[in-house]
């Protein structure tokens, strides 16, 4: 067993240093930001108990105690900024269209509109198409346990904003149409007295396919935009990847987390789909590079409001805590290090559910109604956009049907 641990600390060792080695043009990652975990400041690797555990961390799929099915789960997320930039799309885009049409003077006018109202603020929006995922109830190998599952995501994604140029702002836009396919692969240790260890130890990887289609263009002039062949650059591509995740539990109370994504950096493989571009079957690689995170979570056993004055939690009660993104190549740590902080916490009030944290620094809330089989629930936060905390903030609106069916109880773990 130390052998064991000695290969795993050696392989994320190595992990670290492959971030700086690759030379392609860097790709977003195909990754949910859950509505739960993001209520909670974005922190959930150490609890990933439930179908987030796709994303946060693939040991996580071992905390169940039976199955779970996800028949449906539907996601639309609104940046605050996009109905003003709508607003003002509406009221300036026959100008913008006819650019070429306008006298100086009117160019003058609407270069300042967008300089005062609409510079740099970005509106976007996400909405997944129905999931589907299964996790399979653990598997008995003598005091341990096996579990794996399957997930089926996708989702529609689009951002736009002004861009400051050198003569004139400019347009940025991104959209992007994911799918992806995840099986989690996790075991859990439950006999770990060769090394001298308490409770559990989970181990997790998660092997999963992209699909993906997208159109970005990071500066289009603005008297480009009236003839502009805005699918010129379609492009089609697919990506093998893999992520490794560790769970361990020092008793009911404490549990410590560790996630890795894109642990191989995950190579994606594009080419342009668009017959009419001059680019029409050129290819090109972008690369995910690897994400390290690290996460502690606590369930109390009494809340005290005041001195020997308590309330039992009945472990509705759960504090999180997470820094995220050791291995972001293009941050430096100490200057980005208040944007990996993430922590909240969660009360479950059954059939209701309150979550509060701070994303990077940023205030998010959630709300929700939480059933054995329907879930809506709704989430407000904060994001950083930028390489460090307080640059570019951007807020979201989010909300989440989802229908799942089961016989996990999570009060037997």
């Amino acid at each position: 067993m130390k052998s064991k641990i000695t290969i795993l600390l050696v392989f994320v060792g190595a992990l670290i240093i492959n971030t700086a080695v690759s030379a392609d043009q860097l790709e977003k990652r195909a990754f949910i930001n859950g509505l739960r975990p993001m209520s909670m400041g974005g922190a959930f690797i150490a609890v990933a108990d439930d179908e987030n555990a796709f994303f946060y961390n693939p040991a996580g799929i071992t905390e169940t105690t039976g199955y779970s099915l996800q028949v449906l789960s539907m996601d639309a997320v609104l940046l605050t900024d996009t109905l003003d930039l709508y607003k003002f799309y509406k009221d300036n885009g026959k100008d913008i269209n006819n650019w070429s049409e306008l006298t100086q003077q009117q160019q003058v006018e609407i270069v300042n509109k967008i300089l005062n109202n609409a510079l740099d603020k970005p509106a976007g929006i996400l909405i997944s198409a129905p999931s589907v995922t299964f996790i399979n109830k653990p598997i008995a190998i003598k005091e341990n346990y096996l579990n794996f599952g399957i997930g089926l995501f996708s989702w529609i994604e689009s951002v736009a904003k002004f861009k400051r140029g050198v003569l004139f702002p400019s347009l940025y836009y991104n959209a992007e149409v994911t799918g992806i396919s995840i099986i989690p692969l996790a075991y859990k240790i439950t006999f770990l007295d060769a090394v001298k260890l308490h409770r559990t130890l989970s181990l997790g990887v998660n092997f999963k396919y992209m699909y993906r289609i997208k159109n970005c263009q990071d500066r289009v002039s603005l008297d480009e935009i009236q003839n502009y062949e805005f699918l010129n650059a379609l492009l089609e591509g697919t990506a093998f990847g893999m992520d490794f995740g560790v769970i361990y539990r020092l008793n009911t109370r404490w549990n410590f987390g560790l996630n890795v994504t894109d642990i191989f950096t995950t190579c994606v493989k594009y080419k342009n789909v668009y017959k009419n571009s001059q680019d029409y079957g050129k290819r090109l690689n972008g690369s995910i590079k690897p994400n390290l995170g690290v996460g502690i979570a606590y369930i109390p056993e009494k809340f005290y409001y005041w001195p020997d004055k308590y309330l039992n939690t009945n472990n509705n009660l759960m504090f999180v805590f997470d820094i995220i993104g050791f291995t972001e190549a293009e941050e430096y740590f100490i200057e980005s290090f208040f944007k990996k902080i993430h922590f909240g916490t969660e009360c479950k009030l059954s059939p209701f559910v309150i979550r509060m944290g701070f994303n990077s620094g940023y205030p998010t809330v959630g709300l929700g109604i939480v059933t054995k089989i329907v879930n809506l629930e709704y989430a407000f936060y904060g994001e950083e956009q930028g390489a460090y905390a307080g640059q570019k903030p951007a807020w979201f609106h989010r909300m989440q049907l989802s229908v799942k069916f089961g016989n996990n109880d999570k009060s037997k773990k």
